[in-house]
C-alpha cells in the first residue's frame, strides 16, 4: 500500500512540473511578443524604460517566496532574453536606417539628373532660339540689300532712258507728246492717229481689287462683307483685299482668297503676299454663329470661326509665310549669282 502511494505522488509531481514548465514557456512566449510589440512601437531607450517599470511591477505583485526560488535562475533567462532582443532591434533599426540612406540617395540622384536636364534643354531651347533669330536676321538683311540694290539700280536705269528719249525726239514723238497732251487737257477724249482730240469716248480704267466685287452676286458680296469684319480684326499691320477664288464666280460658291501684306514707307507695294482661303456657309446670314472654314497659304489645317480655335488667329501665322518667302526668295537670288 505504502509503495502504489509512493508512485502515485511521483505522478502527480512529474505531471505538476511539466505543467509548471509549460505555464513558464506560455509566459516567456507572451512576454516576447509583448517585449517584440513594445520594440516596434518605441525607440532603444524608451522601450528601456518601459522594461524597468513593468520589471518593478511584477516585483511589488510578485508572491516572495516564489519569487525567492529560483531567483537567479530567471534574471539570468530574462537578462539573456532582454540583450537578444535589444540586439535584434538594433539590428533592425541599423537595417532600416541603412535603407532610408539608400533610398535617399537615390532620390537626390534622381532630382539631380532631373534638374541636369532641364538646364540643359533651357539651354539647348535658347541656342536654337538665337540661332533662328540670327537666321531670319541675315536673310531680311540680305533681302532688303538686293531690294535696296534693285532700287538704285533701276532709278539710274530710268533717268539713262529718260535722257536718251529726249535726245532722240523725233517728229513721231512730238506728235504722241501732242497727243499725251490733249488727253491730259480734256480727260475722257480719244486722240487718233494724227493728233487731234475725239471726245464722247469714257476713258478705260483699270480694274483694281476692289473693282472685282463687280462680278460678285449678291449673296457672294455679302459674304464678302462678312468677311472683311472678321479679317478687320485679325492683323492690325497688314493690308487686306478680299476677292473670289477661281472658278467660283461660275459656280456661284462662297469661296474667297484674302490677300494680306504689309506695305512699308520703303515698300509701298509690299512683297510678299500671303493668301488665306475662305469657305463661307451657306446659312451665314441665319446661323447665330456663322461657319466660316479658313486655311492659311501653305498649311494643311482648316480653322473654323465657330469654333474657340478658329477665333484665335494670329499675325504670327502671317509673319512665318512671309519670313520663309522672303527666305526661299533670298536662297533663289544666291543660287542665280553662283550659276
Amino acid at each position: 500500500g505504502g509503495r502504489a502511494a509512493g508512485q502515485v505522488d511521483s505522478v502527480q509531481g512529474d505531471q505538476e512540473r511539466d505543467l509548471e514548465r509549460a505555464a513558464q514557456k506560455i509566459q516567456a512566449l507572451q512576454r516576447g511578443r509583448k517585449t517584440r510589440e513594445i520594440l516596434s512601437a518605441n525607440d532603444l531607450e524608451g522601450a528601456r524604460d518601459i522594461f524597468l517599470a513593468r520589471q518593478a511591477q511584477h516585483d511589488r505583485m510578485e508572491n516572495p517566496l516564489e519569487l525567492l526560488r529560483g531567483a537567479h535562475k530567471e534574471d539570468a533567462v530574462s537578462k539573456e532574453a532582454d540583450r537578444k532582443i535589444l540586439v535584434e532591434a538594433k539590428q533592425h533599426l541599423d537595417k532600416h536606417m541603412k535603407e532610408e540612406e539608400e533610398a535617399a540617395v537615390a532620390m537626390q540622384s534622381l532630382f539631380r539628373g532631373f534638374r541636369d536636364r532641364k538646364v540643359v534643354r533651357v539651354k539647348r531651347e535658347v541656342a536654337d532660339v538665337e540661332r533662328r533669330t540670327k537666321t531670319a536676321r541675315a536673310i531680311v538683311t540680305s533681302h532688303l540689300e538686293q531690294q535696296d540694290a534693285l532700287a538704285r539700280q533701276s532709278l539710274f536705269t530710268g533717268r539713262t532712258t529718260v535722257a536718251a528719249n529726249y535726245l532722240a525726239s523725233t517728229p513721231a514723238r512730238r506728235g504722241t507728246n501732242t497727243r499725251a497732251r490733249a488727253t491730259r487737257a480734256a480727260p475722257g477724249a480719244v486722240v487718233p492717229p494724227g493728233g487731234n482730240v475725239v471726245g464722247g469716248s469714257k476713258k478705260l480704267a483699270t480694274p483694281t481689287l476692289v473693282d472685282k466685287k463687280a462680278i460678285m452676286t449678291d449673296l457672294q458680296k455679302r459674304a464678302c462683307f462678312l468677311l472683311e469684319d472678321i479679317t478687320r480684326k485679325w492683323a492690325c499691320s497688314y493690308a487686306r483685299a478680299i476677292e473670289l477664288q477661281p472658278g467660283a464666280q461660275n459656280s456661284k460658291e462662297l469661296r474667297f482668297v484674302a490677300l494680306f501684306s504689309k506695305p512699308s514707307k520703303e515698300e509701298p507695294i509690299a512683297w510678299p503676299v500671303v493668301r488665306v482661303h475662305f469657305t463661307v456657309a451657306a446659312d451665314f446670314e441665319t446661323a447665330l454663329h456663322p461657319s466660316v472654314k479658313y486655311s492659311v497659304e501653305g498649311e494643311r489645317m482648316v480653322y473654323d470661326t465657330a469654333t474657340d480655335l478658329g477665333r484665335r488667329f494670329k499675325e504670327s501665322w502671317l509673319d512665318r509665310v512671309v519670313l520663309d518667302k522672303r527666305a526661299i526668295r533670298a536662297d533663289m537670288a544666291l543660287l542665280s549669282q553662283k550659276a
